[in-house]
């Protein structure tokens, strides 16, 4: 951009997506603006029918940067298939790579040639579709046109060209390595990283509380990955047992004070997940708190009212996070938080629930809990199998955001286009006018 003599002008981003903002870029719109580049970030498409309909007003090309968003939608369209052009980067970090270069899409052949010519000193006789060879007649004859234009050397070479197409054959497989939820079993380490210091970068700051959390069957690994959070300035961790065998009392407690004791300036709040094959009641917790002094907090899901007084009643020195199933039902025998997995389809009424705990105002706190257990059924009743909580919470974000990806990674399978579709349906039909 600034070897042609352009200045960038930035436009905001939207808090819910991190991409461009339509409205910011409207804002910013010039008479010397020519162009908008929207960029898609995370494997989230930019919101590009406004970002036309500007382009369209003020006579401005669109070029789309997807490095980040290979095969990504954006209402039915792929990315890179809206705007005038679209550059996709195949350098080393990205989703598909040959370890530099990358691809321009047009289905504009004025373009088309305009961008061959470019990468390649200029040659007048590029072509959009053509091999650019000079034919023999022309070579050397003072009136030949040589070069239409300045142009500079992008072009790749041709064992990277190579290697780009040959990645293409797999770039499914590839994208879906990339794609990130609550599968977080399935992160490596790498991209456990990477995840971290993007969750780090936008969270670590006055008035949050971050917090990160792993499931995995070897102490020595959860401990590595709690590090490399650690490292990134995370101080606030879940934790849950380990799921390949359940342990027994004693284990637990040696688990949960070695892991807690290796961090002994962070707070650890511990996931009573049932697939641990175990489930630690108050007693116990109130026993382990003996020993484990920055255990501070536990996350319970359950509609059981006997399993959730037991927790309040016998582990008093501990918070407890119940999920929507159970909060009313902490409520009523005391102070306990929530977490909600319908805060992202309902962020309004989500909170009026966690007030209505906190008012204790049993009729509106009943009110919301009934209103989420219907819209969970309602929603999934079409759906033949059980899925991994990211299905879900994935697909609660698609239905407020029609951009975002409901992607796993694998061997986790989501929602199924026909299952994603009928969930749209009924929402819009009983539940979009919800806050």
């Amino acid at each position: 951009m600034l070897h042609q003599g352009a200045i960038p002008v930035f436009a905001d981003i939207d808090p819910r997506t991190f991409n461009i903002d339509p409205e910011s870029v409207s804002r910013r719109v010039t008479s010397l603006t020519r162009s908008i580049i929207p960029v898609g970030l995370y494997g989230l498409s930019a919101d590009m029918d406004p970002i036309m309909s500007i382009a369209k007003e003020h006579d401005l090309a669109v070029i789309e940067d997807n490095a980040q968003c290979f095969l990504a939608t954006d209402k039915g369209r792929l990315a890179g298939t809206t705007g005038h052009l679209a550059s996709f980067s195949l350098q080393a970090s990205k989703h598909v790579t040959s370890g530099d270069g990358g691809v321009i899409i047009t289905d504009d052949e004025n373009l088309a040639t305009a961008a061959r010519k470019f990468s390649c000193f200029g040659y007048h006789s590029l072509r959009a579709g053509s091999t650019g060879v000079m034919p023999k007649n022309e070579r050397g004859q003072p009136d030949s046109v040589r070069h239409d234009f300045l142009g500079w050397n992008y072009r790749m070479s041709e064992l990277q060209a190579a290697v780009a197409l040959e990645q293409t054959e797999r770039i499914d497989e590839l994208v879906e390595r990339h794609a990130t939820a609550g599968e977080g079993y399935a992160l490596n380490d790498a991209r456990f990283r990477q995840v971290v210091d993007i969750f780090a970068g936008l969270t670590i700051r006055d008035g949050l509380d971050p917090q990160i959390g792993f499931v995995g069957l070897s102490m020595e690994r959860i401990m590595e990955r709690f590090q490399t959070a650690y490292d990134m300035g995370i101080r606030m961790f879940q934790i849950s047992l380990p799921s390949w065998g359940a342990l027994d009392e004693p284990e637990a407690l040696l688990y949960l004070k070695t892991v807690c004791g290796r961090f002994p300036d962070c707070r650890f709040l511990h996931y009573n997940l049932p697939r641990a094959k175990r489930i630690i009641r108050g007693a116990e917790y109130d026993r382990t708190c003996e020993v484990v002094p920055n255990l501070v907090a536990t996350k319970n899901s359950s509609t059981d009212y006997a399993r959730t007084a037991d927790l309040m009643r016998n582990a008093p020195r501990l918070q407890h996070f119940f999920l929507e199933g159970n909060f009313a039902l902490g409520c009523t025998l005391g102070e306990c938080s929530l977490l909600c997995s319908y805060d992202a389809l309902y962020p309004k009424s989500t909170w009026q629930f966690f007030e209505a705990g906190v008012n204790r105002d049993l009729p509106e706190l009943f009110r919301i809990a009934r209103l989420l257990w219907e819209t969970g059924e309602d929603l999934f009743a079409h759906c033949t199998r059980d899925m991994i909580d990211g299905s879900y919470d994935k697909t609660f974000m698609g239905l407020r955001n029609p951009w975002f990806s409901n992607r796993m990674l694998p061997p986790y399978i989501g929602f199924s286009e026909e299952e994603s579709r009928k969930c749209r349906e009924v929402f819009e039909q009983k539940y979009a006018q919800v806050p």
